[in-house]
């Protein structure tokens, strides 16, 4: 075994994570894949390695040989993503720090994008994540937010105070649904699916509003 295999399958322990700093294992090494411990126990969910890795002073703002640092990498996790993001930044990580080898995305960006987690977008929001802060796209956190037709991370992005009262704009509803028309008539298949979801969401999530009401 090693450190990364352990860190990656959740079987690290303060024992064996003490024996491994004993022998000069690099608690900040890379792997052959060019992922640090604190990286593979972030992508494979496993919040008691991320943990211990982080109370015996692993980086939360090491990046990996991609480029990318385990902020940004809680988007990809198989779950526990607001746990994950809540113990990085609780160790000091970096809640604004880009990407530059994937247009300079932020980790709140690919919050919205890739994990579309209503809870991991609020925590980070919370923690201080720019909703201005542009990629290489020119694309903000904002404007991410509101290209998606997700009610539920469209309210992840305001302040606490105002996620109660929030109701989708029409016109976020009627841009999403031109952009599946010009899917559907240009055979862009996945772009008309995801269209087809989000349209799905809002309406699942207006009837329950109604219902509630």
């Amino acid at each position: 075994m090693s450190l990364h295999n352990d860190a990656w399958k959740g079987t690290l322990d303060r024992a064996s994570l003490t024996q491994y700093l004993s022998r000069g294992v690099d608690i900040d090494g890379t792997s052959t894949s060019g992922d640090t411990p604190l990286a593979l126990a972030v992508k494979n969910g496993q919040t008691s390695a991320v943990k211990l890795l982080l109370q015996a002073g692993a980086n939360p703002n090491k990046k990996g040989a991609d480029g990318k640092t385990p902020l940004y990498l809680v988007a990809f996790a198989k779950d526990k993503r607001d746990r994950l993001a809540q113990l990085l930044v609780a160790h000091g990580a970096d809640v604004n720090e880009p990407v530059p080898a994937w247009n300079n995305s932020t980790p709140l960006m690919v919050a919205i994008t890739e994990a579309k987690d209503p809870k991991l977008i609020s925590l980070l929001v919370e923690k201080g994540a720019s909703l201005t802060q542009s990629n290489d796209k020119g694309e903000t956190a904002k404007k991410l937010a509101g290209y998606s037709m997700n009610p539920a991370i469209q309210r992840a992005i305001l302040p606490p105070d105002q996620q109660d009262g929030y109701k989708p704009e029409l016109g976020n509803l009627l841009t999403s649904s031109g952009l599946f028309a010009i899917a559907y008539f240009s055979n862009w298949k996945d772009v008309a699916k995801d269209s087809i979801d989000r349209i799905s969401d809002f309406l699942n999530w207006q009837s329950n509003t109604v219902q509630a009401s």
